[in-house]
């Protein structure tokens, strides 16, 4: 019976080295590019472009994700964006939570199921109206701390923490057969300060990115459209994203961009179909015609 068992055994190695085989090679044949030459992105070598719908699994129970992730996909969406929280993930300094709500392993999977692309939006600092901008409560308790610089006890916290949430992110990059086509660095840096435009942090951020998710991944910066803001939020030779409302006229936008990035897809990283209040303030609102015709 011994010879029958390891002929069986021999064909089950085999089918599973011919699985692992099969599974690299589809990965390996993926790819999502930037065409500069012809402004647009290629997905597996076609141009491709995508409809976003915006949805954070931190603010939304876990017990929702899928329906929130289908009811993006009715709506005519290929692609799902969210941010990436740090205080949610370290609400204590050096205690990492991924579980529950926040199980962003589980998210990124639901959205491949339903077929969604991801845009990653990980920060470290990314405002989404958002106390302290996502970024940890604890970080003000270091001493010489100032966020959003090149300050040592602020990149030494980040490092940190792209140590532990980066390699988690790693599988889920397009071209390793997960959902993510793009990943932001940062957020409206422009914006910060007036002008800080501390360029060495930002190309820090760039390599800690790339360091942990490589050289392939498409990375991006994303600012208003203000020539100042754009100037200092730009990393050279990474495309830039725009974002604006329906009060904005595209060509205008568009036109702004050029004067930075002269080749490249025209992207709106958020278009600002709603608004928040602000404290004290009345009650924002859009037109609703205005934005459906936009």
């Amino acid at each position: 019976d011994i010879i029958p068992f390891l002929s069986q055994m021999r064909c089950f190695v085999l089918l599973i080295s011919l699985l692992a085989l099969h599974i690299a090679h589809v990965a390996c044949g993926r790819s999502f590019t930037i065409d500069w030459d012809n402004d647009r992105f290629l997905k597996d070598g076609k141009p491709f472009s995508y409809q976003s719908g915006g949805m954070h699994y931190f603010r939304v129970p876990r017990q929702y994700w899928g329906d929130r992730m289908n009811k993006i996909r009715l709506a005519g969406m290929n692609t799902l964006q969210t941010y990436i929280s740090w205080r949610s993930h370290e609400l204590v300094e050096g205690e990492f939570n991924f579980e529950g709500d926040n199980n962003i392993t589980e998210y990124l999977s639901l959205a491949q199921s339903y077929g969604l692309n991801v845009v990653l939006r990980p920060g470290p600092y990314i405002c989404a109206e958002w106390t302290f901008g996502g970024l940890p409560y604890w970080l003000l308790n270091k001493p010489g701390m100032e966020v959003r610089m090149y300050n040592k006890p602020y990149v030494e916290a980040i490092a940190k923490w792209f140590a532990v949430l980066l390699p988690i992110i790693k599988p889920f990059l397009y071209e390793n057969g997960g959902p993510i086509i793009t990943v932001q660095v940062e957020n409206e840096y422009g914006a910060y300060g007036p002008f800080v435009c501390d360029k060495k942090y930002l190309q820090f951020l760039l390599d800690l990115n790339k360091k942990y998710l490589g050289e392939n991944a498409v990375y991006f910066t994303m600012d208003n459209t203000n020539d100042k803001r754009l100037e200092c939020g730009a990393i050279p030779g990474l495309l830039k994203a725009l974002d604006f409302g329906p009060e904005n006229e595209p060509a205008h936008e568009l036109q702004m961009l050029r004067k930075f990035q002269a080749h490249g897809p025209f992207i709106n990283g958020e278009y600002w179909a709603g608004w928040f209040d602000m404290w004290g303030g009345g009650h924002a609102n859009r037109n609703a015609t205005k934005v459906a015709e936009s």
